[in-house]
């Protein structure tokens, strides 16, 4: 399972019994503090990767690897926003 708080903490979890497999916290991968309302997207899960949106203009958006939770990749975007990111095909 993997989730992500308010506090900016991005785990995952072992769906039997609920222990930490691995845990990153953004405010240190981004370098930020949460935004008023804390960080509030819910983690992408694709492939090998657990992508999150930080909200940093250097690292907006962060994958993480899904089996360590290494940092993969990160992307810059816009520095505030609700959004979650998303999986999307254009052009089968």
């Amino acid at each position: 399972i993997y989730t992500m708080g308010a506090a900016g903490i991005v785990q995952r979890l072992n769906a039997i019994d609920g222990t930490v497999v691995w845990q990153q916290d953004l405010r240190e991968l981004a370098s930020r503090e949460p935004p008023m309302w804390g960080f509030s997207s819910t983690p992408c899960v694709t492939n090998d990767a657990v992508i999150v949106y930080a909200g940093t203009e250097a690292k907006g958006i962060i994958a993480l690897d899904k089996e360590s939770g290494a940092e993969k990749w990160t992307a810059a975007c816009g520095a505030e926003s609700y959004a979650s990111v998303q999986e999307v095909k254009l052009d089968n």
